[in-house]
């Protein structure tokens, strides 16, 4: 891990800390005991490289920092210095012992970031453990423990998952459980018989009397799975609800689905009141590459919402459609960067070289990364007549540019640029000095 990445998690785990002791009668100084703990888990400083202790010489560690957890911030503390998504300083097997001891805790704050932490670590091996918390007193604890079991591909707790999906204790708890029958749908390992029980039950909540959150949870539950077409007729349904989320939901389940049916109700979908309704329709069409609405999807090029017009822009590009680059190329003027960065991406796609002089304007956009993408179009459209506009924006501020100003010139091999390219050999970036040396050696040995 190198030091820059060191300190990114060092630094996520202040914020974490932060969070916890706000507003809490604890001491001052458990952000400093936290942090002084992490760190020695770690060796290797003077390297500027931080590897993990070896097992051994981490227990004993882990054991008497432990021993020292009286309150709940320092629990959760604890738990986030060994959980991936702050820190995973912690050996995993250590963390599991340990993490598993808070599962009984008080606190149900605790409780739940404790099986986080076995979730996000991978082991499987507590899944007994966790799935005891099935019966916990509180609705974020039970709705945790069902889905990490899930993620352990427990098949065989499907009753409980149809037992909380239709349970009267709150709508929380009737989605985590439908969620859960998700998570195991997209497990590989499921056998042929456990997949159509679990596929049944999450069809279920598909009909028109179906609350909208659990409607969306089955929709979410059947995306990407093949078997979904089995249901297109109540997918299609559900792309004409009255909720903005299920329409949503719906073409994005129906994206892969084959048939006219699906490509009616996406395409009817691109006049969507709800702007993420037609920006997930526009994307859609993209994905199937149904060049025959390219017609329908060049009209919302011109939409008020700027999702919109990019979905609009990289969905043409996807289907090839390069009778309409001439409105694409009006698109790298828009007033969002939303817009302007995938018609450039689009441009380049559809090798669309006449258009090169309009990208070559937008390498003074005021956004370092379109720039740097207008230079990698302009390599791939091989034009040599836009070399002064890249030469232009040869010492731009930023060194990404600056090194793609270089590789242009490389591939298009402008060597009337030779004194632009010659300055960029003193640049204060030495990946840039190096790249321009080289540029000059090869157009030398020519």
């Amino acid at each position: 891990m190198t030091k820059t990445i060191r300190m990114r998690i060092t630094f996520l785990t202040a914020i974490l800390l932060a969070g916890l002791t706000a507003n809490a009668d604890e001491p001052e100084d458990l952000s400093q005991r936290v942090l002084a703990f992490e760190s020695s888990l770690f060796v290797d400083h003077a390297k500027k490289q931080y590897e993990q202790r070896p097992e051994e010489e981490q227990r004993p560690m882990v054991e008497a920092f432990f021993a020292t957890l009286k309150t709940s911030p320092e629990k959760l503390a604890f738990l986030g210095v060994g959980d991936s998504r702050y820190v995973y300083a912690i050996n995993r097997d250590v963390y599991g012992e340990y993490a598993a001891r808070l599962l009984k805790d008080a606190d149900a704050r605790v409780r739940v970031e404790a099986v986080q932490g076995l979730t996000y670590n991978l082991l499987k091996k507590y899944d007994v453990e966790v799935a005891r918390l099935l019966d916990d007193v509180d609705t974020g604890v039970r709705g945790q423990a069902v889905v990490t079991v899930s993620r352990f591909g427990r098949h065989d707790l499907l009753p409980r998952m149809k037992e909380m999906a239709g349970s009267a204790k709150g709508e929380e708890e009737r989605v985590a459980g439908l969620a859960a029958v998700g998570v195991l749908l997209h497990d590989k390992e499921g056998a042929a018989e456990q997949r159509e029980r679990e596929l049944a039950l999450a069809a279920t909540y598909l009909e028109p009397d179906a609350a909208p959150a659990m409607q969306v949870t089955a929709l979410d539950a059947l995306a990407t799975v093949p078997e979904a077409a089995k249901y297109t007729a109540k997918l299609v349904k559900l792309a004409g609800s009255m909720n903005d989320n299920v329409r949503a939901r719906a073409i994005k389940t129906l994206t892969p689905v084959e048939g006219p049916a699906a490509v009616a109700a996406i395409r009817q979908g691109l006049t969507d009141a709800t702007p993420n309704v037609r920006r997930v329709c526009v994307v859609a069409l993209g994905i199937r590459k149904t060049i025959e609405a390219a017609g329908d999807v060049a009209k919302l090029l011109d939409d008020k919402d700027d999702n919109v017009r990019g979905g609009a822009v990289s969905s043409l590009a996807a289907m090839n459609a390069a009778a309409y680059a001439d409105a694409i190329a009006r698109r790298l003027t828009d007033s969002s960067l939303f817009v302007r960065r995938p018609a450039i991406n689009a441009l380049a796609a559809l090798k669309s070289a006449k258009h090169a002089g309009q990208i070559a304007a937008t390498l003074t956009d005021p956004d370092m990364e379109l720039r740097v993408n207008a230079l990698r179009a302009l390599v791939d459209m091989g034009t040599r007549e836009q070399a002064p506009a890249i030469a232009a924006v040869a010492h731009d501020d930023s060194y990404p540019v600056r090194l793609w100003v270089l590789r242009a010139f490389a591939a298009i091999d402008a060597r009337d640029q030779w004194t632009v390219v010659e300055s960029l050999t003193h640049d204060s970036e030495k990946e840039v000095a190096r790249e321009a040396s080289e540029v000059l050696k090869k157009w030398d040995a020519k």
